[in-house]
Formats: C-alpha cells, structure tokens, sequence
C-alpha cells in the first residue's frame, strides 16, 4: 500500500519518539528532524511510494547522524525479554482454549500492539493484550485460515516487532502440533526501528520450532520488496505454499507483491486511518486478511 496524507504525521511523529529514545542530544534531534522533514514524501511531494521505504530513508539518516547502527538495541532487548516472561501465560491461555489454533492467532496479532509506529511510550503489554482480545475474530476468518493450513506443507512466516516474535513464537508452536507443515520464520536483515533480526528471533528461541532465516535486504526496510531480498529469500517466498505476514509494514510492501499476493495471509491490528478504510474494522482492532 503506497502511502497516503496519513503517513506524514504517523511518520514524522514516529522519527521524533525513535530519536529521543536513542539520544537526548537537542541538536542531534533538532538537525535529524529538520532533515526529515525535507524529505519529498513527508512534504506530500511523491505519492509512489510505501510508508516501510519512507522510513527506511529515516532511518538510514538516524543512523548516520548517531554513528549507531541499531540505536533501539536496548529497547529491542527488554521487549523480548517482556515477551518471553509473558510466554508462559500465553502458552497457557492457548493450551486452555476450546480452539488453541484460534487462540493462538488472536494472542499473535494482540501481539502486533508492540510497536513503535504505534505507541511511542512504554506500552502495557497485558493490559494491550486484555484489550485485543475482547475483539474476537470472526468464525469465518479463523475458518479460512485453518482451511489454509490445510493445503499447505511449506510456510514462510514474515515476523515484525521484537517482543511480538515471543507470540509468533507460539502460534507456530501450535501450528505444528496440528499440520506437517515445514515452517521458515523470516527477519530483517538490517536493524530497523524495533523490527527483529535474526539474532532477536535466536534469543527468544524461534529456531527451535522454525528455520530463521533474514530477508537479505540490504536497508533498514522495515517490509519485504521481492526484488530486494537474496535469492534464498526470494525462492523461499516465491515457492512456500503459504505466507503468513505480521504487521503494517509487511503488509504495505508485500501487499504490493502480485506474484504472492494470493497465498499470503496478514495478521496485523488496525492502527491507522488507511487500515480503517482498508480492511473494514475500527481503529485498534484485530486484522486477519488474505491477501488475493
């Protein structure tokens, strides 16, 4: 999805929230915002692009200008550590559920909450989660998405924040209780906002239930562009029966995929305006849609 006026504000408010939290510099700050602010998209100068190449450009200037090339390690930390605390309960929560599977997607896209796009403070996890979850999804979304799994023996999963890979953790988990499927979890390969990386989806334990491998993009991208990724991730992407994609990012680049577009399913809440008018729901509410 290219982006839309929205965009501007969400994202020149997300480039001031992400500077703050990576230094207390005013001049740094005052300088990487005015630079920002320049850029034609955020000036509604060109329309042809998706917000994740927008905000690539952020933050490839955030970078330079900090000498830093992962200025939220420290937030991406505690978000995973606040997911694997969590995990228990979730599991939990899940084994408890007359339908785990349902469960277990409802808990991944509750999950899709930890972002810094979206909330630019300290986000109450459990009590997000609380909220996420008193918007069930309908019978028939779950349905379509288990009768995908059915037909599917290869999966690409396409993870987003740190902290929501603990719940995609365990929708995988779940998963593969119930289908042979062989299942490939997909991270950035560049640190991006607090998009995980590989070494994000080890701490948490994603590849004892998942091949991890990273998309190969060579940018802060926080999305997938086919044309980008190596050739591992393109094959990967190209042949899997099945595409699971987490989050807005994924879902604004890969959305733009026609070649993937009928075998991929995103799960992402509905943060913005455009996702609104998108998908059809309120604002915060639980999204799961395919994307033929």
């Amino acid at each position: 999805m290219l982006i839309e006026p929205d965009c501007i504000p969400c994202i020149l408010k997300m480039s001031l929230a992400v500077v703050r939290r990576a230094t207390d510099d005013e001049q740094l700050i005052r300088r990487l915002i005015g630079d920002v602010a320049r850029l034609p998209p955020l000036q509604g100068r060109q329309w042809t692009m998706t917000s994740p190449e927008v905000i690539e450009l952020v933050m490839t200037r955030m970078m330079d200008l900090l000498g830093d090339s992962d200025p939220l390690a420290a937030v991406k930390r505690e978000q995973n550590d606040r997911g694997l605390r969590l995990y228990p309960r979730l599991a939990a929560q899940v084994s408890a559920a007359a339908n785990p599977l349902a469960r277990a997607v409802e808990l991944a896209i509750a999950g899709n909450a930890i972002d810094l796009m979206w909330s630019d403070g300290d986000l109450d996890v459990e009590a997000s989660i609380r909220s996420r979850l008193a918007h069930r999804l309908a019978f028939d979304r779950i349905e379509e998405f288990t009768n995908r799994l059915e037909g599917a023996r290869t999966m690409v999963y396409v993870g987003d924040n740190c902290g929501e890979i603990v719940f995609d953790k365990l929708l995988i988990e779940v998963v593969k209780q119930g289908h042979e499927v062989d299942v490939t979890f997909m991270v950035r390969s560049r640190p991006t906002l607090n998009d995980a990386t590989r070494n994000d989806a080890l701490f948490v334990g994603l590849d004892r239930s998942a091949r991890v491998v990273d998309s190969g993009i060579d940018g802060p991208l926080p999305g997938v562009i086919l044309e980008r990724c190596s050739s591992e991730a393109a094959e990967l992407l190209g042949q899997a029966d099945l595409i699971i994609a987490k989050g807005g990012g994924n879902f604004d680049t890969l959305g733009e995929e026609a070649t993937l577009r009928d075998k991929t399913i995103f799960l992402l809440v509905s943060k913005c305006r455009p996702y609104v008018k998108r998908f059809g729901v309120d604002l915060g509410r639980p999204v799961l849609s395919s994307g033929n």
